[in-house]
């Protein structure tokens, strides 16, 4: 079930965090993302306040999570977007987490098809993410579902990581 998340849901979420960050210090990262900086659990705490965080939930273990809201950050107004859209026409995910033990069960693919219909029903009319450039396995699924690459730019990231994102787009 997916569903907003609550703020019993945090501690799940920052262990998520946590458990990611541990796997690519062992195994090489391709999010990039910094423990302790980016994502943590204020930045899902923000999120849920928001009423934007969503958690997916299976047998009481939160299998996934991420934002969902219209907030594209500056960097977005540079991109050369396929589809012509008001910013309150559009919504972005952001920080599309699946902890490693949950991975191989098709949860990011159940977030994206989630994010996909509440976009739907807020009658708008494409869907955005940006992903590190060395994500591939990120870029691969939004591919499959439907997602086009439409630019690649450096920014910096929540204003304190250097980073070279693609951006992606689905037309709704």
């Amino acid at each position: 079930m997916i569903r907003k998340a609550t703020e019993r849901d945090l501690d799940a979420v920052a262990k998520g965090y946590e458990e990611l960050f541990d796997y690519e210090d062992q195994n090489g990262t391709s999010t990039n993302w910094v423990r302790g900086v980016y994502p943590t659990r204020e930045t899902a705490r923000k999120a849920m306040e928001n009423g934007t965080f969503y958690v997916s939930e299976e047998d009481g273990l939160i299998c996934a999570h991420m934002n969902l809201n219209d907030d594209q950050p500056p960097h977005y107004a540079e991109i050369s977007w396929k589809t012509p859209a008001e910013r309150h026409e559009v919504r972005v995910i952001h920080t599309l987490c699946v902890p490693p033990s949950q991975k191989g069960r098709g949860q990011a693919t159940k977030m994206v098809h989630f994010a996909i219909d509440e976009a739907k029903k807020q009658g708008c009319k494409a869907l955005r993410i940006d992903t590190e450039i060395g994500n591939l396995p990120a870029q691969a699924l939004y591919a499959k579902l439907g997602f086009e690459t439409v630019g690649k730019k450096k920014v910096l990231h929540e204003g304190v990581l250097e980073r070279e994102l693609v951006f992606l787009e689905y037309r709704i």
